[in-house]
């Protein structure tokens, strides 16, 4: 069946839909700052305080809420979010929409959002707006509304009673809403495996680094206890180089050759596709300066973002600006998987910040690197703590990639679907809703 549209304040619409401004099915009200001389309660209270910065992946995290004692609770008691209400961020991030879970229903709500409350007697589902409200046809009339008062990004709640919506009719409205909470559980199951990996890759990291794989007997060394048949070096000891890219930067051409820097370095790879190219004079004299990495070289970005590392398996010939180091290790010495894995532990960040003055790590010198001390376990060892390691960074990279092709599902599908571009198919039960 041809679908017929209509022009709307959103663009076009099916023709049986309708066009709304929030206000007309909800109200906006702000939430509340905590009253003036007052603080947090030290301790759980049954009063929780949302803020903005708990609101994640449109529900709210409990892991580090804050509590109102009962008695500062009586004087912002009107400022609460139930959870048949959205919430939204209306000062600094502006935008940010979600829902409470039930656990937190009738918390208290910072004064940075506000509560959309909807009209109990008109025929809407909260998760279809809530969908539509995180959408980037909303989120654009949004950023068209925001001002900025004292500096700040702020969005007035009379603005966000008049962002305008595309209104299906309720049974469409249920099952865009489904199809969409559908693909946000398997995003929220996917980051919560994400996570889960990465704390088990720390707990191992710590344990393979510092007592190897079955040993029993442990003796102190100049980074703490470690395994009686390990020894500690100098990372320069057990490298052929340590050196790093231009100190000079060429000039950029078209149709060039590709130079790296920092921001060119993804998890495992040089993004060969993102770097700027140079002439080829500048090219050639760059490698004969040792800019280039070749197969098998670590890489560690030492200035800016500092810590990106690490092996360098492409076949692409490629050159270096010197935010990124060159480590070449002693073949049957230091393995190079087993390298990258020691400068992505807090056993390495534990040394460099030892060495430093000042609270961040911004830049680390080749000198630094050089002098690092390495736990240094037989090379057959270095491999299997390298491989468990190695193992679990595969896995979180899969569900990365998941989660990557999950996020951009949802994207399409909240470009079809909100539009009516694409008409969800009902039953005849659900037609005559």
């Amino acid at each position: 069946m041809t679908i017929k549209y209509k022009k709307s304040p959103v663009g076009e619409i099916p023709i049986d839909w309708l066009c709304n401004t929030l206000g007309n099915i909800a109200t906006v009200k702000g939430g509340k700052r905590m009253p003036k001389g007052t603080s947090f309660s030290e301790s759980k209270t049954q009063y929780p305080y949302i803020r903005v910065s708990d609101f994640i992946n449109g529900t709210v995290s409990t892991n580090n809420l804050k509590y109102v004692l009962e008695e500062d609770r009586e004087k912002i008691k009107r400022y609460t979010i139930s959870i048949n209400d959205l919430y939204i961020s209306i000062a600094g991030s502006i935008g940010i929409v979600g829902s409470v879970p039930e656990v937190l229903d009738g918390s208290q709500l910072t004064e940075n959002a506000a509560k959309i409350i909807f009209n109990n007697n008109l025929k809407t589902t909260k998760n279809y707006y809530k969908h539509f409200l995180q959408s980037d046809n909303c989120q654009s009339q949004f950023i068209q509304e925001t001002g900025t008062g004292g500096g700040v990004p702020k969005l007035a709640l009379f603005r966000i009673e008049n962002t305008y919506i595309p209104c299906p009719p309720l049974p469409e409205q249920k099952k865009i809403a489904k199809i969409l909470t559908s693909v946000d559980e398997v995003i929220e199951t996917t980051e919560a495996q994400i996570n889960k990996l990465k704390d088990l890759k720390k707990g191992m990291m710590n344990e393979l680094l510092t007592k190897g794989i079955g040993h029993t007997e442990f003796k102190d060394s100049a980074v703490g206890r470690i395994p009686m048949e390990w020894k500690v070096k100098k990372l320069g000891a057990l490298c052929e180089k340590i050196t790093d890219g231009s100190h000079l930067s060429p000039k950029t051409v078209k149709n060039g050759l590709p130079i790296a820097t920092v921001e060119n370095m993804k998890d495992y790879y040089i993004d060969i596709s993102s770097c700027r190219t140079i002439g080829h004079s500048d090219f050639d004299a760059l490698l004969k300066n040792t800019c280039s990495p070749n197969y098998n070289d670590v890489l560690f970005s030492k200035d800016g973002t500092v810590g990106k590392t690490f092996v360098y398996k492409q076949m692409d010939k490629i050159v270096l600006l010197s935010s990124i180091a060159i480590i070449t290790t002693k073949k049957g010495e230091l393995f190079p998987d087993y390298l990258t894995q020691f400068l992505k532990s807090p056993l390495f960040y534990d040394e460099i910040e030892n060495s430093k003055t000042g609270s961040a790590i911004r830049r680390i010198i080749l000198r630094e690197l050089k002098n690092l001390p390495i736990t240094f376990p037989s090379f057959d060892e270095q491999q299997k703590i390298a491989k468990n390691l190695t193992s679990i960074d595969t896995n979180i990279d899969q569900k990365q990639i998941k989660l990557t092709q999950t996020k951009n599902l949802k994207k399409s599908l909240m470009a079809d679907l909100l539009t009516g571009r694409v008409r969800v198919k009902l039953n005849e039960h659900q037609e005559s809703l």
